[in-house]
């Protein structure tokens, strides 16, 4: 019996690649089907020894065969999901990048991991193919993951970190698919009650969560944290002690693992001004499960309380001093924190010699080395000890160079030192411009630095972009007159009347004390 090699035609020539690929499961049984007929025709033990590796390749064809197109277990799956979601959360993208990769092989199409990679490319910035993978995951046939996309797609949009024209009305069109499903569904009301607080709407924001609070206790704390904004304090607070009493029952009966009931329950106790026990029940939050997000709130906490003594006893610096510094101790990087002791520190008298200290010991102790140099350099600025700052400003930026508003405060001590260094300021405050492009006090110190270069047209632009928006009172009357300086030198006498006049005005209208370094800002970016 005569038996034709498959990977041969019958000239004898080699059939051709694609041919071959088509005839791979003939082969196959050619190997097996040739290798019995020789053996049975023969009877020779001898040669099983050696067609045996040819056995073992022909089995190992089959079963490679047989597993081609079986979709991965969902063990596999699920270990490699649980892998990209830990690498996006430690923002290692590279990582996460390669596990999804993975997974579009093992289990294409699959909607849950479509949601995970969309908020992979979120955390990376990317909202934009985000968004488009979202959208895809509403229109597919698979709605498993519907209601998830929907109420990412409102709250990104209300947060503003979707680059679109009118994010609002974007937002009601995926809570409204929400509620024409389920007219109760209390996070859709949640996020509608979001909405109507971003356009300071605060009583369509209690509309919406009135009818579904009592679903849950931290749906209560919201409205009554939104309660507290209208000035009703009798309901804010009946709220919120009910809801704190149903955070600690079920914290006391379940023992949950659950932080974020420990984290509301905090948020309750602030709600109610009891600043003590919220106090206690973070340490103890901190002490089960060693967060993060615990110790920053319990930072956020002493601040808080702080101000609530400045609010009730201004005169009781020592108090307020001894509640920031467990601030910074439970989180050396607070910015509130830093913000409140270059406040005191900027007063008269012995408090502020004390906030001095107190910075100057969190910095000895090695807590938090970028911020603290920051607040010390801010701090030495607004006082106009240039050459201080300079030195505080310039560590801050080594250990940490990619701090926007460290950059701008940098900028801005180089232009006002008593010997400025203008090419250097303007390629710092360039950085800081690449960053945060739109930060209005980011542009307002790039255009005091170009007029003293003598760019007159250029500073024009950025001072007059940040005019608007600026409300401080001596930073707009700096800007004015330094557009009156800019118009006078491009030879439009007019304006640069005009703006020497709205200078004036607002300096007569200056009081004793809106007084303070015009641009410097020392926390925020006015983003």
């Amino acid at each position: 019996m005569s038996w034709t090699n498959p990977y041969h035609t019958r000239s004898g020539d080699p059939v051709s690649a694609a041919g071959a690929v088509i005839r791979f499961p003939a082969y196959v049984l050619w190997t097996l089907w040739g290798f019995g007929v020789s053996w049975f025709e023969t009877r020779d033990f001898r040669r099983v020894w050696q067609g045996f590796p040819a056995v073992l390749l022909a089995g190992l064809l089959v079963v490679l065969l047989l597993r081609q197109g079986r979709p991965a277990s969902s063990n596999v799956v699920d270990s490699y999901r649980e892998k990209a979601q830990q690498a996006t959360r430690l923002e290692e993208f590279d990582r996460a990048d390669f596990y999804f990769r993975k997974l579009e092989q093992l289990a294409p199409g699959d909607s849950r991991i479509r949601y995970d990679h969309a908020l992979l490319h979120a955390a990376r910035d990317d909202y934009p193919q985000a968004v488009h993978i979202m959208l895809g995951l509403i229109q597919d046939e698979d709605q498993s993951d519907d209601e998830k996309a929907h109420l990412w797609l409102a709250r990104s949009a209300i947060e503003g970190r979707l680059d679109m024209d009118e994010p609002l009305a974007f937002a009601k069109i995926h809570l409204n698919q929400l509620l024409e499903e389920n007219p109760n569904h209390r996070y859709a009301h949640f996020f509608y009650s979001q909405l109507f607080l971003r356009m300071n709407d605060l009583d369509n924001a209690i509309r919406h969560l009135e009818p579904v609070a009592s679903q849950s206790p931290d749906l209560q704390m919201q409205l009554a944290a939104l309660y507290g904004l209208q000035g009703d304090r009798t309901r804010s607070r009946s709220l919120a002690q009910e809801a704190a009493d149903l955070l600690e029952q079920g914290i006391r009966d379940t023992q949950t693992a659950d932080v974020s009931k420990w984290l509301q329950l905090a948020g309750c106790y602030l709600l109610l001004e009891d600043y003590e026990s919220a106090v206690t029940i973070l340490k103890q939050a901190i002490t089960k499960f060693d967060d993060e997000a615990c110790r920053k709130t319990l930072g956020r906490t002493y601040v808080r309380w702080s101000d609530d003594v400045s609010a009730k006893s201004p005169e009781n610096i020592g108090r307020r001093m001894e509640l920031l510094q467990e601030a910074l101790r439970v989180a050396p990087d607070d910015p509130l924190a830093l913000q409140r002791i270059v406040e005191i520190a900027g007063t008269e008298g012995p408090a502020a010699a004390e906030a001095k200290a107190r910075l100057r010991e969190s910095l000895a102790d090695g807590k938090a080395p970028a911020v603290i140099h920051f607040a010390l350099g801010t701090m030495e600025a607004a006082a106009g000890n240039m050459e201080a700052a300079l030195r505080h400003l310039d560590q801050a930026r080594a250990i940490n160079p990619h701090t926007a508003v460290t950059l701008n405060n940098l900028a801005y001590v180089l232009l006002h030192r008593e010997t400025p260094d203008l090419e250097r300021a303007l390629d710092v405050s360039n950085q800081a411009l690449r960053m945060v492009p739109a930060a209005a006090p980011f542009r307002e110190t790039r255009g005091q630095i170009l007029t003293s270069l003598g760019r007159y047209a250029e500073a024009v632009s950025d001072l007059e972009f940040a005019l608007p928006k600026i409300p401080r009172v001596p930073t707009q009357i700096s800007i004015h007159q330094s557009l009156a300086a800019c118009y006078r030198e491009l030879g439009d006498a007019e304006l640069a009347r005009i703006h020497e006049q709205k200078a004036e005005q607002l300096q007569s209208k200056l009081s004793d004390t809106d007084t303070g370094t015009p641009s410097l800002d020392p926390f925020k970016s006015d983003r």
